[in-house]
């Protein structure tokens, strides 16, 4: 009787952890349509006709006026219709899925436009399963089949298996994004009473710090790593740049905007000369456009830190892009 009583308990125990980890994983998954990568992912599916797409981070997400960008083109002579699937808190291989994924979804598009800055189109980034977190969480939403993922990350066999359990259980693949409500409820506690601090669009500006390099040598360093070795780009950006010819879609390549700041700390010592001058080389090889906007917004006020944009600033640089897009030649 006794054995009876305990394995009727420990059935009773199993089957009540399997209905909170079933019903969890059904709220997560629910929950998580609300996230920022998810949102890119509808507005790539629903967009209209959209023949420009954008391709970055975060120093282009949310940073297009498409109005205006259009307008701007129109006045040239030239009709754009901008999809901006520029995502921030991402590196190249989920940029590298989001164009797939327009590609896919935008049988209008005709051009495509990379934002970038410092060495980002060329340095490799290892990417962990632990990294696929937050807007990284992309790679692992069912929209993608494993087959696309592995495509872009080539794990190993055990990453793989992780990245499919990820997949599989939405409760431990948004355990980053859970805690970071928890941590922005902390943070504005924290600040009751205490003076503002800078912020941007995405939080602290502070938290955005390490976008730049560590130092002027580090950057310096990693200039002359990439021109004394094989000079290409890194692979997530070269497989875009191989599928939009393959579309038939021409390339554009933008040196974001970056504050006065940045630009005196490292874009005038010669090492980034020497890289942009690089660039130059290996995008006219590819047939693609290479428009050096770092130095167009020369007001410090222009930016939120020493990389984002202020919201002032946004018109003024869609307008100018989208004349710029506008002389772009088509072939």
């Amino acid at each position: 009787m006794t054995d009876w009583i305990n394995r009727h308990q420990l059935a009773v125990f199993v089957m009540t952890c399997l209905l909170i980890l079933f019903g969890g994983n059904e709220l997560m998954s629910r929950w998580s349509h609300r996230l920022p990568y998810r949102r890119k992912l509808v507005e790539i599916a629903h967009t209209s006709n959209a023949n420009l797409l954008f391709v970055g981070n975060s120093l282009l997400d949310g940073y297009i006026d498409e109005a205006k960008l259009e307008s701007a083109a129109y006045q040239h002579g030239v009709i754009l219709r901008g999809l901006n699937a520029a995502l921030g808190a991402t590196q190249p291989p989920e940029q590298e899925l989001l164009f797939e994924d327009a590609i896919e979804h935008q049988p209008s598009l005709r051009t495509v436009v990379i934002g970038a800055y410092d060495l980002q189109l060329t340095s490799d980034v290892p990417t962990r399963v632990d990294d696929l977190v937050g807007n990284r969480m992309v790679a692992i939403d069912s929209v993608f089949s494993m087959r696309e993922v592995q495509a872009v990350y080539r794990f190993d066999p055990g990453q793989k298996l992780a990245v499919e359990l990820m997949r599989a259980l939405p409760l431990v693949a948004n355990r980053g994004s859970a805690w970071r409500d928890v941590e922005m409820l902390r943070r504005r506690m924290a600040q009751v009473g205490m003076p503002p601090v800078a912020t941007n669009s995405m939080g602290r500006a502070a938290d955005f710090d390490a976008l730049e390099a560590g130092s002027v040598t580090k950057f310096d360093e990693e200039v002359q790593q990439f021109l004394s070795s094989q000079q290409r780009f890194n692979s997530p950006y070269r497989s875009i740049l191989q599928q939009a010819h393959d579309h038939g879609l021409r390339v554009v390549i933008l040196i974001m905007p970056t504050s006065p700041f940045h630009r005196q700390t490292f874009y005038a010592r010669p090492s980034w000369k020497e890289y942009l001058e690089a660039l130059r080389k290996m995008a006219a090889e590819e047939q693609i456009t290479l428009i050096d906007a770092s130095g167009w917004m020369s007001d410090p006020h222009d930016f939120v830190d020493h990389l984002h944009l202020a919201p002032r600033a946004v018109g003024a640089f869609s307008t100018t892009l989208g004349a710029t897009l506008a002389t772009v030649p088509t072939s």
